[in-house]
């Protein structure tokens, strides 16, 4: 395992890194929520997963519950 100090300086790191597309990944959620809304799952569940696809470590994305 990581220490919780190498994991901060990973987790920056990636951020960093990879921040386009986390903003990106960030938008398909909202999108995804959006959907949600309107009662349009398919998108919804769409969105979600192009989300983890720019953002495999998206927290929103992963507790995002379409049923």
């Amino acid at each position: 395992g990581m220490s919780l100090n190498d994991y901060k300086k990973w987790q920056a790191d990636y951020r960093m890194r990879n921040a386009t597309n986390i903003h990106k990944a960030d938008e398909l959620i909202a999108a995804a929520e959006d959907a949600l809304m309107k009662g349009d799952k398919a998108a919804a569940d769409q969105n979600k997963r192009l989300a983890l696809q720019y953002d495999p470590y998206n927290e929103s994305a992963h507790a995002m519950i379409i049923s």
